[in-house]
C-alpha cells in the first residue's frame, strides 16, 4: 500500500507539474501573439498620426513621439521575459535592467533620470534584479514625491562585498546647496522599508555628499544565495 500510495503521489506530481508547464506556455503565446502585436499596432498608429501635417513641430506630436519610446521600451522589456521564461537563461546583467528601467521612468513621469556605474556588468539572478529595480522605482518615487526632484542620477558601485546605490539629485547638486540646506529622503516610508528587507539592503541618509539623496547598501553574499 505504501508502494502503491508513493506512485500514486509521484503521478500527481508529474501531473501538477505538466498542467503549469502548458498554463505557462499558453500564457506565454497570449502574451505573444496578443499584447505584443497589440503593442506594435498601438506603436503604428501613434507614429502614423505624429506623421501628419498638421502636427509638425507642436508639442501634440512630442507627446506623441514620447509614448511611442515608451510603447516601444515596453515592448523590449516584455520580449527580453519572454526570452527569460522560453530559455531559462538564469542570470541578468543588473545594469541593463536598471538602464531600461530608468528610461521608462524618465518618459512616464517626465523627468531625467539616469545611471552612472563603472562596472561593465553586474550579474545576478533575475528575481533578485528584478526586486533591486522595484527598490529603485519606489527611491526615486519618493525622491520626486517629496523632495521634488526631475533631474536624478542613480550611481551604483561595487565596494567589498555589497552593492552601493546612490540617489543623486543633479539640481541640488549643481545650486551649491549644503547638505543641511538640501532635501533628504524620509526613511519612514513602509513600501520603502518593505522593499529593503526584501534585498536585506540598509538606506541612510546622514554623511552624504552635496546632493545625494539617498544611499543603499545591499549585501552581495545575500544575492548570491539567492541565485
Amino acid at each position: 500500500h505504501v508502494h502503491k500510495t508513493e506512485h500514486f503521489l509521484d503521478q500527481m506530481a508529474q501531473s501538477e507539474r505538466g498542467f503549469i508547464a502548458d498554463a505557462r506556455d499558453v500564457a506565454r503565446r497570449d502574451l505573444h501573439d496578443g499584447v505584443l502585436q497589440s503593442l506594435a499596432a498601438l506603436r503604428m498608429r501613434l507614429l502614423t498620426i505624429s506623421k501628419r501635417n498638421e502636427l509638425a513641430e507642436t508639442p501634440a506630436q512630442l507627446e506623441l513621439r514620447k509614448t511611442v519610446d515608451l510603447i516601444t521600451l515596453e515592448q523590449s522589456r516584455l520580449r527580453g521575459f519572454l526570452d527569460r521564461s522560453q530559455h531559462d537563461r538564469g542570470l541578468v546583467n543588473l545594469i541593463a535592467e536598471l538602464d531600461v528601467s530608468l528610461r521608462g521612468l524618465s518618459l512616464q513621469w517626465e523627468i531625467d533620470a539616469d545611471l552612472q556605474t563603472d562596472a561593465p556588468a553586474i550579474p545576478m539572478d533575475y528575481e533578485s534584479a528584478r526586486n533591486i529595480e522595484h527598490l529603485v522605482r519606489e527611491v526615486l518615487a519618493n525622491a520626486v514625491r517629496h523632495a521634488s526632484s526631475n533631474n536624478l542620477t542613480v550611481s551604483l558601485s561595487l565596494q567589498q562585498d555589497a552593492l552601493m546605490i546612490v540617489v543623486l539629485d543633479r539640481k541640488q547638486e549643481d545650486l551649491g546647496e549644503t547638505k543641511e540646506e538640501g532635501v533628504s529622503l524620509p526613511l519612514n516610508s513602509s513600501s520603502l522599508r518593505h522593499r529593503l528587507r526584501i534585498v536585506n539592503g540598509q538606506a541612510y541618509v546622514e554623511g552624504l555628499s552635496r546632493g545625494q539623496l539617498l544611499a543603499i547598501t545591499i549585501p552581495m553574499q545575500q544575492v548570491d544565495d539567492d541565485a
